[in-house]
């Protein structure tokens, strides 16, 4: 029988909380179903937990090396959970974005009403230059640039190819 996920805040809780009803009560749960979690995972791992009486609680040497794992696996699924939330939501802040003269008239600007409709929670600051710009110098966050990068360890992209005029 394998041990069940959802049986590690329940026991995270008991321990935290120094005894099953005190768990109960922060979870919001009958007492008998945070003992059945706990007695569901010792069951599961073969080994005793935590040894309790009706007035104490005392948490294994087992338990208390399944508690620090516990407590690692609930951070790194909220880490998880708060990284999903963000990629799941409409971006928002101020972006800065460096653009060459006939880029930004020709491409961009036609289309900036349309981006501001569809992300109107983005803030754009738009530096126009013909000098292209020092990335980390002038703080640009996405800057499209005419000809090979300087830093080769910049992220970039092809977005349109074709010869200078």
């Amino acid at each position: 029988m394998k041990w069940s996920l959802d049986d590690l805040p329940v026991f995270v809780a008991i321990i935290q909380q120094d005894g099953v009803s005190a768990a109960a009560r922060e979870l919001g749960m009958p007492k008998s179903t945070v003992s059945a979690a706990l007695a569901r995972l010792e069951r599961a791992l073969g080994l005793r937990l935590i040894d309790r009486s009706s007035r104490s609680l005392r948490v294994t040497a087992e338990g208390e090396a399944f508690h620090r794992q516990a407590l690692l696996i609930l951070e790194q699924a909220r880490e998880a959970d708060d990284l999903m939330a963000g990629l799941g939501s409409a971006p928002t802040g101020r972006v800065s974005v460096a653009l060459p003269p006939a880029f930004s008239l020709d491409i961009v600007a036609p289309r900036l009403p349309e981006f501001r409709a569809r992300h109107p929670g983005l803030e754009l600051d738009i530096l126009v230059s013909s000098q292209g710009a020092a990335l980390v110098r002038d703080r640009v966050d996405l800057a499209v640039v005419v000809g090979p990068l300087e830093d080769s360890e910049l992220v970039s992209r092809t977005l349109i190819e074709g010869d200078l005029i």
